[in-house]
């Protein structure tokens, strides 16, 4: 009788799986994350005049400068491998779109080494707009 149990648990879960599994895949279910040299910012405004100065050839540090409010915060930011590098799981989430932008979510762990042994570090949640090609599928 036990066997039999654990044989139809397996066949269940086995059904389970497969019908989960044939109920088909969004490319936005995928994880994605954001190519190296975009921008992603606070609204699809600014983000038209970051990506057009890029375009124009504008250098990133000055546009950086350029793109903030009268407070002095910054209104867009630039993803940069490092930025790649530190982003978590589940990488970007696309929240909406429109047009030929997109409305992204992603959360990026920064470190700061205090000393040999100890380390501090901070998690920032971003959400903004970028362009819809500056999204990739992470997998495949």
């Amino acid at each position: 009788m036990v066997g039999r149990v654990n044989i139809a648990s397996l066949a269940m879960l086995l059904i389970v799986l497969l019908v989960g599994g044939a109920q088909g895949h969004h490319d936005d279910d995928r994880p994605h994350t954001l190519l190296g040299g975009s921008w992603v910012c606070v609204s699809q405004a600014v983000y038209g005049q970051a990506a057009a100065a890029q375009r124009a050839g504008k250098d990133v540090q000055a546009l950086r400068k350029e793109l903030r409010n009268e407070n002095g915060e910054d209104l867009c930011i630039f993803v940069d491998n490092e930025i790649l590098e530190d982003m978590m799981a589940p990488w970007v989430r696309v929240l909406g779109q429109e047009g030929d932008q997109v409305q992204v979510a992603f959360t990026v762990e920064f470190y700061q080494r205090l000393n040999t042994v100890h380390r501090r570090f901070s998690r920032v949640q971003f959400t903004g707009w970028t362009g819809a090609g500056n999204l990739d599928i992470y997998i495949q």
